[in-house]
C-alpha cells in the first residue's frame, strides 16, 4: 500500500550522527543513512544538517557537516567513543546557534551496545528521535585484541547507558518487529516505537525473471565466520548432483578467503565458483541483475539489505532463517528459508526446488518486485513514515 507524504511539516533537524560514513557506494547501513538524509533534506519545509565522520564524492545533497576523523566503519571501542564525543560537540554547538526542532540519532544504533552523549545532555526543547534501531549482532567480529577486551568488560555498562538513551528518546524507529519486541522486553513503551523497515532503490529496468538453463547463484558479503559462506559451497556441491550447470559468484573479501579457497578445491568446485572480490555497490548491482538466485547463509543478520537489493532486480532469495533475511523473505514472499540447524543439505534442497519449478520461480520473482514497489520504497513507504514520526514527536503525540 502506498502512503501519501505529509508535506505540512516544517522542522530544523540535526542527524547526530547520520553515520560514521556518508556514501552510496558502500551499501548496507551506510547507504541507509545516505538515502534517508538525501531524501528527507530534499523535502519542502525540512532543513536537515547531517553530522558524520567522513563522506565521499557520492554525497551530493547540500547542508552536510562533515567531520574528518580517523574513524573507520568498523572501529573499536575507543574509536567509537571518540567519534560520538565529536558528534556531541558538533550538535551541541548547533543547538546553541539555531532553533532545532529534532535531534535524530540515525546510525549506527544497536540495542544494548550503542551509546551517545545525547543521553547526558539537555536538548533545549528539541525532540529526540532514535532509529533505525537494529538488533544486536550475536557474533561480534568488529573488534580485536585489547579493544575487544575493553568491549567485553564494558558490555554491562553499555547496556545500561543504551537503555538510558532509549528512555530519553521521544520516539524510536525499529527496523523490524523483532527489534520492537526486544525494545519492549527492555521496558520501552510500545506507544513510542514505530516499525519502519529500511528501503531499497527500485530498478527501472527490472522485470520478472525467468529460469535459465544454467542457474547462477550470487552472494555478496564480507568473507567472515559470521557470514558463513562455506555452507553455500557445501550446498552448491549437493545441488550440482541434480543441476550440473549451476554456478556461484561470491562478491566480497575478508579473512576467511583462504579457507574458502581450500574448500572449493576439496569439493571440486573450481569450475563452478567465481570469487569476484570487493567492489563498489553500483558494480554489485550488475551481478545481481544477471543472477538467478541470491543466497544468504549468515549466522546472524540484523537486517538483510543485500536481500532487498536482489529483490529490486526481481531476483528471488534462498537463505537461512537468520532473523534479517528470513523476516524479509516471509514478509515479501520473495524467497525460501530454512533453519540454520538443518544445514547445507536443506539449503540445497531449496535451491533445487526453486531451480526446477518455473511457476514457483516466477511467483517469487513477482513477489520480490512487488515488495520493492510498496513495502520497501524509500519515497512511497519509508520517508513518509519518518515524517509521520517527526510530526508526532513535535506535537507530543504517538506516531
Amino acid at each position: 500500500m502506498r502512503r501519501t507524504q505529509d508535506k505540512s511539516i516544517k522542522a530544523n533537524v540535526i542527524a547526530a550522527p547520520a553515520h560514521r560514513i556518508l556514501s552510496k557506494n558502500i551499501g548496507s547501513e551506510v547507504e541507509w543513512s545516505y538515502q534517508l538524509c538525501s531524501r528527507i533534506s530534499a523535502l519542502p519545509g525540512i532543513n536537515l544538517t547531517a553530522i558524520c565522520g567522513v563522506s565521499d564524492d557520492t554525497v551530493k545533497f547540500s547542508n552536510v557537516q562533515v567531520m574528518k576523523t580517523l574513524q573507520s566503519r568498523n572501529g573499536g571501542f575507543f574509536e567509537s567513543l571518540q567519534f560520538h564525543f565529536k558528534v556531541y560537540r558538533a550538535w551541541r554547538s548547533m543547538l546553541g546557534q539555531k532553533n532545532i526542532n529534532i535531534v535524530h540519532h540515525m546510525l549506527p544504533f544497536r540495542i544494548d551496545t550503542t551509546f551517545s552523549f545525547i543521553a547526558l545532555s539537555r536538548l533545549k526543547g528539541a525532540k529526540l528521535i532514535i532509529g533505525p534501531v537494529q538488533i544486536p549482532q550475536q557474533i561480534n567480529e568488529t573488534s580485536r585484541g585489547f579493544s575487544r577486551l575493553v568491549s567485553l568488560l564494558a558490555k554491562s555498562g553499555l547496556k545500561r547507558l543504551n537503555l538510558q538513551l532509549l528512555n530519553k528518546a521521544d520516539h524510536i524507529i525499529a527496523h523490524n518487529d523483532l527489534a520492537k519486541s526486544m525494545l519492549i522486553e527492555r521496558g520501552l513503551s510500545a506507544a513510542k516505537i514505530s516499525v519502519v523497515p529500511t528501503g531499497v532503490n527500485s530498478q527501472p529496468a527490472a522485470r520478472q525473471k525467468h529460469l535459465p538453463t544454467s542457474p547462477v547463484l550470487v552472494t555478496a558479503s564480507g568473507l567472515t565466520k559470521r557470514k558463513n559462506i562455506k555452507d553455500i559451497l557445501y550446498a552448491l556441491a549437493h545441488a550440482q548432483k541434480r543441476i550440473p550447470s549451476i554456478s556461484l559468484v561470491i562478491i566480497g573479501d575478508g579473512p576467511n578467503r583462504p579457507i574458502l579457497d581450500r574448500l572449493v578445491l576439496e569439493l571440486g568446485l573450481e569450475d563452478a565458483v567465481t570469487f569476484a572480490g570487493s567492489m563498489p555497490n553500483h558494480e554489485v548491482q550488475s551481478y545481481l541483475k544477471k543472477s538467478t538466485l541470491y543466497v544468504s547463509t549468515s549466522l546472524s543478520e540484523s537486517w538483510g539489505q543485500s536481500v532487498l537489493e536482489a529483490f529490486s532486480w526481481g531476483v528471488p532469495v534462498v537463505s537461512y532463517a537468520n532473523s534479517g533475511a528470513s523476516l524479509i523473505a516471509a514478509q515479501s514472499g520473495g524467497g525460501l528459508t530454512t533453519e540454520i540447524s538443518d544445514g547445507p543439505q536443506a539449503l540445497a534442497d531449496n535451491l533445487i526446488r526453486v531451480c526446477a519449478d518455473q511457476k514457483l520461480y516466477s511467483k517469487l520473482s513477482t513477489n520480490a518486485l512487488a515488495s520493492v514497489a510498496s513495502i520497501y520504497s524509500w519515497d512511497e513507504a519509508i520517508v513518509p513514515e519518518y515524517l509521520k514520526v517527526y510530526k508526532a514527536a513535535m506535537e507530543g503525540a504517538s506516531a
